[in-house]
């Protein structure tokens, strides 16, 4: 229920993705390969996404980019909305796709 939920809230998280599919899969990540979820944004660069992300997720929690492995890591993640006596962390990794961009995002539950 709580991984519905976090979904849920990353699925609202840009407008843009009301307009795409939202996949899961298997991807390669600095922690190895685990299961994420993966849209594509048509319209939005690299650039955009990541700035969005930045500045919507950081309302729940502190984040920043880790230059080495190139991922956006947010920790201590607090929603309102999900019981909050769960450590949740979000690690986002953005591609530029030609003027689009191709966002992961993993969760981790402790």
């Amino acid at each position: 229920m709580l991984i519905k939920k976090l979904f849920f809230i990353i699925l609202i998280s840009f407008p843009t993705f009301l307009l795409a599919q939202v996949i899961e899969e298997r991807s390669s990540m600095s922690e190895g390969v685990h299961s994420a979820f993966v849209i594509e944004l048509e319209g939005a660069d690299k650039k955009l996404a990541e700035n969005e992300w930045k500045d919507y997720i950081g309302e729940f929690g502190k984040t920043k980019r880790n230059r080495k492995t190139k991922e956006w890591v947010s920790e201590s993640i607090v929603i309102p909305a999900v019981d909050d006596s769960y450590n949740v962390q979000l690690i986002g990794k953005f591609e530029d796709l030609r003027g689009n961009s191709r966002v992961q995002v993993w969760l981790k539950i402790d």
